[in-house]
């Protein structure tokens, strides 16, 4: 009876609290559409690989996008994605332009979906490199680290935002699953100029792929952590010339479902272009630490591991007290070429200069992309193409054994390690009421069980060894969704189909899965009820 009320109370008109310092998450399609934005140069000032964006952004980048609509020939589907992205933003874009912040406002929202899966989840397995407490699911990628049961699931949802003047906002994201709730979202929010300093559980995208990167991912659970980044791009005076960046650090408490109870994560990004706006370069550190029973080390010691360069010019604390990853990525706009962009990311579990082969392509994950955008006679269709490879220890442990997880999920990539992959998307979105999305996948994920082995202490003549060869796991993908805005409200109906074939690295053992859902996504925003 509780469910049922529930669902009741959601197909109302209801209303939660918002403000624009308040993120918008990466599953909203908007970020489709602020794609299209970047890849054709509407907006100067586009870096990409630091998501969820505030209401905030958004409406910077989207008035600045109506106005390069105005004073450029652009195709017709581009020109009223531009425009509705100003009617959906259009209460943050007027405080914008008229820089008034009401005394109290707030943003209400609620969703629904019935979701139909047959799918069964598999872990990885554990090997002389380490473990890694995740599991692999691809049907249910992107959808922040949600759990749901095989066949039939109902999820309700209700989320508010409330900004109290200008000094503090508060988010609630409230989720239900089959009469299990979950709390999605809870923070608070304290801007200081351009800076925003967030507490509470938050989402976190970086990098430069489809739904995310190979340190953090729309796949990744929601974390419980302490957030202080720029909000809009700012100029480094810092750094020379005025080239407009974007910077971010983080730090969550991992929970006591870590090998090590609590053990907390350190990130740091930084983005820019620094030589012109077509070129987004950034690059990135991530750290688990600590935890209850994790080996010791100083303080220093942990400052200097979070800080690569310095390890190779100070002495080095060779103990395993942390699990670290670095990387880096880059972009390239050539709007002229109907938004053409060129892009890739690099990450890497260990960098060892006497090694760089196995550095590179054993320890490292990469992803390789191009789109392109506004192609056909009304620029309605985009395509999106990548390439994932993650290495044979990518994302383990030897000693922090869950790995790069938080609450069973993996922070990045879903493709989890020892694997390959190439990815398809296609958009269809003449920017009225309609829109349709295709992706396809194929997936090559190793079973192959490896140890590491070297020479003396130093670990000269570091090598992998194989210890046992099995069948490579092969997973064929199609997921298609639709999205339609009646009188306010954005429903979809989305259908996956996945062909597996030796599932777990089990010879001969295939299998069908399928996921069929559909729903609806409601927003109110107070201030638009203001005269």
């Amino acid at each position: 009876m509780k469910l049922r009320a529930l669902f009741v109370a959601l197909l109302l008109p209801c209303a939660s609290l918002a403000q624009s310092r308040v993120t918008v998450p990466v599953q909203d399609p908007v970020y489709r559409d602020i794609d299209r934005l970047i890849a054709l140069r509407l907006v100067e000032v586009g870096l990409y690989g630091q998501r969820p964006y505030s209401r905030r952004e958004i409406a910077r980048l989207t008035r600045e996008a109506k106005a390069s609509v105005a004073a450029r020939k652009v195709s017709a589907s581009t020109r009223r994605i531009v425009e509705r992205m100003a009617s959906l933003y259009s209460a943050d874009i007027l405080q914008m332009e008229t820089r008034k912040i009401a005394p109290r406002s707030w943003v209400a929202g609620a969703a629904l979906e019935g979701l139909w899966l047959s799918t069964r989840p598999r872990g990885i397995a554990t090997d002389g490199l380490g473990s890694v407490t995740a599991m692999i699911d691809p049907l249910l990628d992107g959808r922040a680290g949600r759990s749901y049961s095989q066949e039939e699931n109902l999820a309700v949802e209700a989320r508010g935002e409330l900004h109290l003047g200008e000094r503090l906002s508060l988010r609630l994201q409230q989720r239900v699953v089959n009469s299990q709730p979950r709390l999605e979202a809870a923070s608070a929010l304290a801007p200081i100029r351009n800076v925003t300093i967030e507490a509470g559980r938050q989402p976190i995208v970086w990098g430069q792929g489809m739904e995310g990167g190979l340190l953090f991912s729309s796949s990744g659970r929601p974390l419980d952590m302490l957030r202080i980044s720029t909000d809009l791009p700012f100029r480094g005076w810092f750094i020379k010339g005025t080239s407009p960046m974007r910077g971010s650090i983080v730090a969550a408490n991992l929970g006591p479902r870590q090998h090590f109870p609590n053990s907390y994560l350190i990130a740091y990004k930084l983005s820019g272009h620094p030589f012109t706006n077509r070129v987004e370069l950034a690059a990135s550190v991530l750290g688990v630490q600590g935890g209850r029973g994790a080996p010791k080390g100083s303080f220093r010691d942990h400052v200097q591991d979070l800080i690569p360069p310095l390890k190779y010019l100070f002495e080095d604390n060779t103990t395993q007290f942390s699990n670290k990853m670095a990387g880096w990525e880059y972009r390239l706009r050539l709007p002229e070429l109907r938004g053409l962009q060129l892009y890739a990311e690099h990450a890497f579990e260990d960098m060892d200069p006497r090694r760089w082969g196995s550095t590179f392509w054993e320890d490292g994950g990469h992803i390789f992309g191009a789109s392109i955008s506004d192609l056909g006679p009304e620029g309605a269709l985009a395509a999106t193409t990548e390439f994932h490879h993650t290495g044979l220890r990518f994302y383990k442990h030897g000693v922090f054994l869950s790995g790069m997880t938080f609450d069973g999920t993996l922070f990045g990539d879903p493709l989890g390690n020892q694997a390959d992959a190439g990815y398809l998307r296609l958009e269809w979105d003449r920017g009225r009421s309609r829109r349709v999305s295709v992706n396809l996948a194929l997936e090559r994920r190793d079973g192959d069980e490896y140890t590491a082995v070297s020479d003396g202490p130093d670990e000269d003549n570091f090598r992998f060894q194989m210890l046992q060869s099995v069948p490579a796991e092969w997973r064929s993908r199609i997921d298609v969704t639709y999205r339609a805005q009646v009188k306010g409200v954005d429903w979809f109906v989305r259908g996956g189909f996945e062909r597996l074939r030796d599932y777990a690295f089990t010879p001969g053992w295939s299998r069908n899965n399928f996921l069929i859902s559909a729903g609806y996504n409601v927003e109110v925003d107070s201030r638009r009820q203001r005269p």
